[in-house]
């Protein structure tokens, strides 16, 4: 044991050089690790409540860093976020420069930044725009899902609507004509059986701004929507013919159909028409008066009885007529 014990200051010393020279030299030990940074997503701060930031360049570029091995598991690099802070005394200038620094990237002391790619970016760039006020045209929102035979209109409460954006942004938007724009308003929920026109009042969604051109919208919108069945169709039926008269008529005059049937157009929304059975749903009559001057055959009026919402264009049928006692 002697050689154990013997100068143990020395060894002693020994061995915590040799701890230090390796905690030294593994220190020194470097990975590099490239990372993509997404600059235009960060946030700028400092900005007065009246001030935008536009636009941020470039708003992606990768760099690649030098690591210590010792701290690579430690380092958090997938989400590194520039700061972007700017002072009071450099908002009159428009754009503020960043330089690219690991600091700005909040990198640890330790941690380099080697190369970027592409190899020109040094410094970030922010471009800032006082916020201002305006209108901006609105265009009426689209419908969809109407069912078949049936017609819409939507009426939008303003033509014009308030908006908040970058001076900038919003003479862009005013000289390209834009129109504030908002989802399609979906209306497959209104029975195809409607026969009447239907108002439905609807709240409006805005569709996102443009990247390139962000505004918020400063007021709510809302718009009528008018519902109606489509008019102009036709439809040709043929009906069974039937002959009414008072029951005094029938006992003094001899009345007899020269036809069974008759033909008529008629005429209704098309969502209605679609589904209209005949036979079942229309009645075609001649209605005689008590007055009738002649005998022999007449051409009368038929008449198409059935749904409210139907017309008919007129049509005649011959019926022969008899005066006298019917034994």
């Amino acid at each position: 044991m002697k050689w154990f014990t013997a100068h143990w200051e020395l060894k002693l010393v020994a061995g915590v050089l040799a701890v230090a020279l390796w905690v030294y030299t593994s220190g020194q030990v470097r990975v590099e690790r490239t990372v993509t940074i997404t600059a235009g997503e960060a946030p700028v701060k400092g900005l007065p409540s009246d001030y935008q930031a536009v636009q941020i360049r470039p708003r992606e570029f990768k760099v690649r860093l030098s690591i210590p091995l010792s701290r690579q598991a430690e380092t958090e690099l997938d989400t590194l976020v520039p700061r972007l802070e700017v002072r009071p005394d450099q908002l009159g200038n428009g754009v503020v420069s960043f330089p690219l620094t690991s600091a700005l990237l909040r990198l640890p002391n330790d941690v380099r930044i080697e190369a970027t790619e592409p190899e020109n970016v040094r410094e970030l760039e922010v471009v800032l725009d006082r916020i201002a006020e305006g209108l901006l045209p609105v265009d009426p929102p689209r419908l969809s899902g109407l069912p078949e035979g049936l017609e819409a209109s939507a009426t939008v409460d303003v033509s014009l609507v308030r908006v908040q954006a970058a001076t900038t942004v919003l003479e862009r938007l005013r000289s390209g004509s834009y129109r504030v724009r908002f989802q399609d308003i979906p209306l497959g929920h209104l029975p195809s059986t409607l026969e009447a026109p239907r108002t439905e009042h609807c709240v409006l969604v805005p569709l996102v701004p443009p990247m390139e051109s962000p505004y918020r919208l400063l007021q709510h919108l809302s718009a009528d929507i008018v519902v109606r069945p489509t008019q102009g169709e036709q439809r040709t039926v043929t009906l069974p013919l039937t002959v009414a008269g008072t029951m005094d008529l029938w006992k003094t005059t001899g009345i007899q159909p020269a036809q069974n049937r008759v033909t008529a157009v008629v005429r209704g929304p098309a969502n209605l028409l679609k589904d209209l059975q005949p036979e079942r749903d229309l009645t075609a009559v001649v209605l005689l008066r008590d007055d009738l001057p002649t005998t022999g055959v007449q051409q009368l009026p038929v008449r198409i009885i059935g749904p409210a919402w139907l017309t008919a264009d007129p049509i005649t049928a011959p019926v022969a007529l008899s005066r006298g006692a019917i034994p």
